[in-house]
Order: structure tokens, then C-alpha cells, then sequence
């Protein structure tokens, strides 16, 4: 098989070690052509079901902030010291 044609076979993923023996299958460890557990009926879901509702607002600013802050204090002093 010629190099360029490794990037055009696609190749199943290969098994994902489970941790522990004991440790549960669930739908989300199998590939894809197994589907997952419908998980619309919890909290987290609903909260982002109507954007418009002022809580999902709240979640996306606040997350969005946290996520800036993160970004400022790890990259920004990376960035500054890399260019003096």
C-alpha cells in the first residue's frame, strides 16, 4: 500500500483499555456505531434546551468568562514573555 494511500483507508479505532475489571461498559466506551445513552432528561441538557432562557444566558456568559480567565492567566504571560 502506497504512503498516501494510509491517509485515504479509514481505520476503526482500536479498542479503549477499560481501567478496571470492574468498571462498567457503558454506551459512551463503545464505538460509534453503537449508539448512546439518551441522556436529554438530565439537568444539564435542559438547562441549554431554550437559549434564550436566562439561566442557559447565564451559563454560556459565565462559562465564557471562566474560560477567558483560564486563557488570560495561562497563555497571556506565555505570549508577553515570548515577545519582549
Amino acid at each position: 500500500m502506497a504512503h498516501s494511500q494510509v491517509y485515504r483507508t479509514p481505520r476503526p479505532d482500536p479498542p479503549q483499555p477499560v481501567a478496571s475489571s470492574h468498571e462498567p461498559v457503558d454506551s459512551f466506551m463503545r464505538p460509534a456505531t453503537h449508539p448512546n445513552a439518551d441522556e436529554t432528561p438530565q439537568r444539564s441538557n435542559a438547562l441549554v434546551a431554550d437559549t434564550l432562557l436566562d439561566e442557559a444566558l447565564s451559563l454560556w456568559e459565565g462559562t465564557a468568562k471562566k474560560n477567558r480567565d483560564i486563557f488570560t492567566e495561562v497563555f497571556i504571560p506565555a505570549i508577553l514573555s515570548a515577545h519582549p
